[in-house]
């Protein structure tokens, strides 16, 4: 096995510096600026300068051109800039007990709201059981600089040291810099005296590649695993790496490829089975996927699902005393769910079937579960709750019996305890108000197979094509057709209109661009049913039609205005960011990075807002075919169909043998869809 450093020189000097207990550097203002810039720690300078002199001069090259690899600038108290009051983002947190019971918990924080370069570890302790908590230790690379520190993980290694992890990198999760060689790295610091309120802690030390955010596992071996990832751009991100020597050093044992299709952060943890063998548990694309090791980790197959069904979101999973193997997830065994109903399992079978299901906490925005349970059998899980809302680092304390019953046997359970909750920091800019001036003429537009009147709402491009067979004397019955952009609709969904027209079904459409349903888009189709209501005499609740992206599009702003719609209908439909475009590429259209997006996905995604439809008892019908692989089926029309009965909703979903993502006539010559739409537009 090949140590790992993956900073071009060794850095097991730094484990001399085991019992410093000042800061490396400190933050201070820097003349004028109001910015805070670092400079060494005076009590420190003669004895870094000691140990890093073999290392100065490529040490110093390569931080300068690559600010990664550098000693975090404060590794120490928390400063006046990581006061709580001046964060707008604090999340993703790790818990874990000291052998006398003081708790520890880690998260990381920023004074923006997202996970950027701002970014910096918290490290909080408890000596009353949870009661309060004191913040002891901010791990901050640079003050704003281009590094962040984030994804923290703490444990408590079998010898009573206290390891706190955490990842070091330029670039925010979905960079590809924090992904390329060396852009990435995971970094520790420990004590030997975690019972301590106030104890000594290491100098910081790089271990290796990658970001590790998940609990180390001890093998029966007495080997130390970290489950450490190279991310998105990788093949065979998800690393297993070991330490034979109880952390002295670290090495690569084996890798798991995830398919590119289905990667995303990875968040991988380990289960050594009764049989020795090694399960590996990954998030993905579309939920949890598995792969297991019969060699100790050296091979692994390829990644492929596991039965368990969960969002694209962290999970936990561990080993209890009894034997029994602990899951903390999303939602039941049933459904795939979202960021809600935070849930812990147990398996008597090393993970192939599941009993129980205590709930901890059902609120939208609950996620990234870790925690460890103590010699007395109490298990504690720390998980965060709405990272730029409320802020608030949680975590609660039950033991297996009332996993196994469902709900509070013992008497230990104790749920949503307060670890930390954040305020302030710095707002993302305010939108602009929309303008409301009345709408303006605007030539005729090319490609559009039926004649319409142009004119624009605001800053938006829109058309209206009024039928000449509307009912007299009542509000014009239409339809909200999306998308609509400068080559939509256009001759496929001719056949479709023209039968609409010749119903009495006016059709309009509005550019919002390419919105993947954000709030801005939404916002535009609020004015034009205004326009169109309020001065063109149409009826106040539409039929929306969405084709691909367009369901996105529609059935966001149905889920927030349900009292104006009348029924929805889809040709292949997008009803997931995640399934389509991704959430990579939809964070942009939202403002948003790729991880503030997922944390709030709940609040975007058409499959996750269903329940403000059925509750308006709003009919839904689809058409789609079983070999779309562009906009799978599975994950779109017929998983919205699956929940929306479970909400009491209404659909109709035709399937379409052997067709995908085409043109094939029959999804736009539909005469169940016009059929549909006619009757639920003139209801």
């Amino acid at each position: 096995m090949r140590p790992i450093t993956g900073t071009g020189f060794d850095l097991a000097p730094f484990s001399i510096l085991t019992a410093a207990p000042m800061p490396l550097y400190e933050l201070v203002p820097s003349n004028g600026s109001g910015q805070a810039c670092r400079r060494p720690a005076r009590a420190a300078l003669a004895c870094v300068a000691l140990i890093l002199l073999p290392f100065a001069a490529p040490a110093g090259v390569m931080a300068q051109e690559q600010p990664f690899l550098a000693l975090p600038a404060h590794v120490g108290p928390p400063q006046a800039l990581h006061a709580t009051t001046n964060r707008a983002f604090q999340g993703i947190p790790s818990l874990a007990v000291a052998g006398e019971g003081r708790l520890w918990a880690t998260w990381y924080a920023g004074v923006t709201p997202g996970e950027d370069h701002n970014n910096y570890v918290v490290v909080s302790s408890s000596g009353d059981g949870g009661a309060t908590w004191r913040e002891v230790l901010v791990i901050d690379p640079d003050a704003g600089g281009p590094v962040r520190a984030f994804d923290p993980e703490i444990w408590l290694a079998p010898d009573g040291r206290l390891f706190v992890f955490w990842a070091q990198g330029v670039g925010d999760n979905d960079d590809a810099r924090v992904n390329a060689a060396l852009k990435g790295g995971v970094w520790c610091v420990t004590t030997d005296t975690p019972n301590l309120p106030q104890p000594k802690w290491s100098a910081p030390r790089r271990l290796t590649d990658g970001v590790m955010m998940c609990k180390p596992l001890v093998l029966s071996t007495s080997e130390w695993v970290l489950p450490a990832s190279l991310w998105r751009l990788a093949d065979h991100s998800a690393r297993m790496v070991v330490s034979t020597d109880r952390g002295a050093t670290w090495s690569l044992r084996g890798t798991c490829h995830v398919p590119a299709a289905d990667r995303n952060h990875d968040e991988h943890m380990f289960i050594e089975r009764r049989d020795g063998s090694l399960w590996l548990l990954a998030r993905t694309r579309y939920g949890i996927g598995e792969s297991v090791s019969t060699d100790r980790g050296r091979t692994w197959p390829e990644l492929k699902p596991s039965s368990i069904p969960h969002p694209t979101a962290r999970f936990f999973i561990t080993r209890l005393s009894s034997g029994s193997v602990l899951l903390v997830k999303h939602g039941s065994m049933e459904s795939r769910g979202t960021r809600s109903h935070l849930t812990a399992f147990v398996s008597r079978d090393d993970g192939r079937t599941w009993t129980g299901g205590l709930l901890l906490d059902e609120r939208v925005g609950v996620s990234y579960p870790d925690g460890q349970q103590t010699p007395d059998g109490l298990i504690r899980i720390a998980y965060d709750y709405s990272r730029v809302g409320a802020r608030h680092i949680l975590f609660a304390s039950f033991r297996e019996e009332d996993v196994t019953a469902g709900k509070d046997v013992s008497g230990a359970v104790r749920l949503r305890q307060l670890v930390s909750e954040a305020s302030g920091g710095r707002e993302k800019p305010k939108a602009s108000p929309r303008a409301t001036t009345p709408p303006t003429a605007l030539p005729p537009q090319a490609g559009l197979p039926v004649p319409a009147e142009f004119f624009a709402v605001g800053d938006r491009p829109a058309f209206l094509a009024l039928s000449p067979k509307a009912p007299a004397g009542k509000p014009r019955p239409w339809v909200l057709f999306a998308p609509s952009l400068p080559n939509s609709p256009n001759h496929h969904e001719e056949w479709m209109l023209r039968q609409l027209l010749e119903a009495g079904v006016s059709i309009a459409g509005i550019d919002v661009g390419e919105s993947h349903g954000n709030p801005a888009g939404r916002a535009h189709y609020s004015v034009l049913h205004r326009e169109l209501t309020e001065r063109r005499g149409l009826a106040p609740k539409a039929v929306l039609i969405g084709r691909s992206r367009g369901g996105l599009m529609t059935l966001c702003w149905a889920a927030e205005n349900p009292e104006k719609v009348a029924a929805f209908a889809g040709i292949f439909p997008v009803c997931d960011l995640a399934s389509w475009p991704g959430l990579a590429k939809a964070a942009s259209a939202y403002g948003m990075t790729t991880a503030e997006l997922e944390a709030n996905l709940a609040a975007h995604n058409p499959i996750d807002r269903l329940a403000p439809l059925a509750a308006a008892k709003i009919p839904l019908f689809a058409i789609h075919g079983d070999a779309d692989k562009l906009v799978p089926l599975n994950a779109n029309s017929a998983l919205v169909k699956s929940r929306y009965a479970a909400l009491g909703g209404e659909m109709e979903l035709i399937i379409a043998p052997g067709q995908g993502h085409t043109h094939w006539e029959g999804f736009f010559r539909c005469r169940e869809l016009v059929d549909f739409v006619v009757k639920h537009a003139r209801r």
